[in-house]
């Protein structure tokens, strides 16, 4: 494991260096609260239409999480230390407080146009399921790392979703519990003895899955002003650096 594992920090790189922006901040963030409205009145409507698109993905991926973190860790009981599973379990309630949150956003954003993308979403993460428990936690993993790539571009400071403060908040908090998730999830996949070529061959795999999900929204990261042809080469070289979803750096 690398020396970085214990200090994984999202969307918060260190002065002239080339660490990855999805590594966890350390600054807190104040988690949302089911009570508190959310003003999405400073985005445009084509920026809270476009919001409304993505959101689909989203939801998905959290609802689908849910069930895979709940499953692993009955089936990796017998296999990892006590602290490990308790872990991974606190991970699965981390997914349903993420769809709350997310559900909450939709509340307030008009009916995603994009009729096909929560489908497009769920054939992914189908997909990416597997009976072999290490190698699913290496997926788990690779993904996670992936949205915060993906997260930490659509907070950036000039991105389009800057000045609502609501929704940024919301998302950040997402973001830094994702990033736990992969320092978990990496953990588990360890402690189980997974070698790190096989992690390269999945998180390969990965990537180029994702991307091509991510494609066909294109337009939709665009009109939040998310690039994400630059989103992809921070990806690329952050795993090429093995400094997310990796087993060693």
């Amino acid at each position: 494991m690398s020396q970085d594992d214990g200090s994984i920090a999202v969307g918060v790189a260190r002065s002239g260096s080339r660490r990855s922006r999805c590594l966890a901040a350390r600054r807190p963030v104040r988690s949302p609260t089911a009570t508190e409205p959310l003003d999405c009145g400073c985005l445009s409507p084509a920026e809270q239409q476009a919001l409304a698109d993505l959101l689909p993905l989203l939801i998905c991926g959290e609802e689908t999480a849910i069930s895979v973190f709940e499953r692993l860790a009955v089936a990796l009981q017998q296999q990892l230390a006590p602290p490990l599973l308790a872990d991974l379990q606190r991970v699965a309630q981390d997914e349903i407080r993420h769809a709350a949150y997310l559900d909450r956003l939709r509340a307030h954003l008009p009916v995603p146009t994009d009729t096909m993308a929560a489908q497009r979403a769920a054939h992914f993460l189908a997909s990416l399921r597997c009976a072999a428990p290490a190698r699913q936690l290496v997926r788990l993993a690779a993904l996670d790392a992936l949205v915060c790539c993906v997260l930490s571009a659509m907070l950036r400071p000039n991105a389009r979703l800057a000045c609502a403060r609501d929704i940024t908040l919301l998302l950040r908090r997402i973001q830094l519990d994702e990033a736990t998730h992969v320092r978990i999830t990496r953990a588990c996949f360890i402690a189980l003895g997974v070698m790190p070529t096989q992690v390269a061959v999945e998180r390969a795999e990965m990537q180029q899955r994702f991307a091509a999900l991510l494609a066909a929204s294109a337009d939709a990261f665009a009109g939040l002003g998310v690039d994400l042809a630059v989103v992809t080469r921070h990806w690329k070289t952050t795993i090429r650096h093995g400094q997310i979803g990796g087993a060693s750096a």
